[in-house]
């Protein structure tokens, strides 16, 4: 099988690695330069795997080709934000017989859509597309660590597909028909991440980490409802099992950013101490918008808003929502 796989990230190199085992034919693409000359003169993608090597069946390339179209599979994992330009510059290359597949995680932030209404607003209402989510690090899936993934999609080729491109022995996936709900869980467990990781930066314990957590498997719950999706869809792996990774691991960027906060960082600090990417911060906004659309409160969400964009005070933000 021909795949594609947008972007070069920690997590498209770690499904692109995956992938690989089953011998498909994997190219990777992305705008970095130096990622790309180092995938296919070094067998490396040193900028954030330093000693993984990858196999020859995985090249990479710069710009969208022709290649593309010849592919069974596209998988998307580029940043929320990025999203809707790459899109652009990607319908222009893609057929009706490419399945393509998002792993990317957030809302369009000026307008709090899912993003699944990205890809129809670019490419069409008719495309083959599928949504993965689970609880995954890409550290853990490079190391060969058993995985899995929930695969939203209505069709049954999609879903056909990637499966046959992502499972192993190690490497499964369960479908689901709620694409809404999965993209929605996979967004708002980042910023519930944060303020996880913030309940442990101010050195609350357990007691009140799963009443905090219960919290915000409710909240979930009411706006994947509003939204349209299926309240089942939480307690899977792409509700449940991502949140509770993510917002209990210090191998979370969003965590790791939240608890630097509850140990009294700026958030400027808290970022440079991350050092890359916290994706949970894109999300914040919009998941709010959302929630007004619906005329449905998300007092966790609205906590870290509060204090990462009013400078409020973290520990009463937090009693208050645990007390709430």
């Amino acid at each position: 099988m021909k795949i594609a796989v947008i972007g070069a990230g920690k997590f498209g190199t770690a499904m692109a690695f995956a992938m690989s085992k089953n011998n498909h034919e994997i190219i990777i693409y992305d705008i970095v330069q130096s990622r790309i000359n180092d995938i296919n003169q070094n067998h490396r993608n040193s900028e954030v795997f330093s000693d993984l090597v990858l196999p020859d069946n995985i090249s990479a390339r710069a710009t969208f080709d022709e290649y593309l179209n010849k592919c069974s599979l596209v998988c998307v994992a580029v940043s929320s934000s990025a999203l809707p330009l790459v899109l652009d510059q990607l319908s222009g290359f893609l057929t009706v017989e490419n399945v393509i597949l998002n792993l990317s995680k957030g809302f369009q932030k000026s307008t709090g859509s899912t993003l699944e209404k990205i890809y129809f607003e670019k490419l069409g209402k008719d495309i083959l597309f599928g949504v993965g989510s689970g609880p995954n690090f890409a550290t853990e899936i490079i190391a060969g660590d058993i995985s899995a993934m929930t695969i939203a999609t209505h069709s049954d080729r999609v879903f056909d597909v990637v499966s046959r491109a992502i499972c192993s022995d190690i490497f499964f996936v369960q479908r689901s028909t709620d694409i809404v709900g999965v993209g929605i869980c996979g967004a708002v467990k980042n910023v519930i991440a944060i303020i996880a990781g913030i309940h442990s930066g101010l050195g609350f314990g357990y007691n009140s980490k799963f009443v905090l957590l219960t919290k915000a498997v409710q909240e979930i719950v009411c706006l994947v409802k509003a939204a349209g999706g299926q309240p089942e869809t939480v307690i899977g792996l792409a509700g449940v099992g991502d949140l509770l990774m993510t917002a209990t691991s210090e191998n979370s960027r969003n965590f790791t950013f939240g608890k630097y906060l509850g140990q009294g960082l700026s958030t400027e600090l808290a970022l440079q101490k991350v050092g890359s990417t916290v994706e949970g911060l894109d999300s914040v906004e919009p998941a709010l918008m959302l929630a007004k659309n619906f005329n449905i409160q998300m007092p966790l969400v609205q906590a870290v808003f509060d204090i990462v964009y009013n400078q409020q005070e973290a520990r009463s933000n937090v009693l208050k929502v645990l007390f709430n």
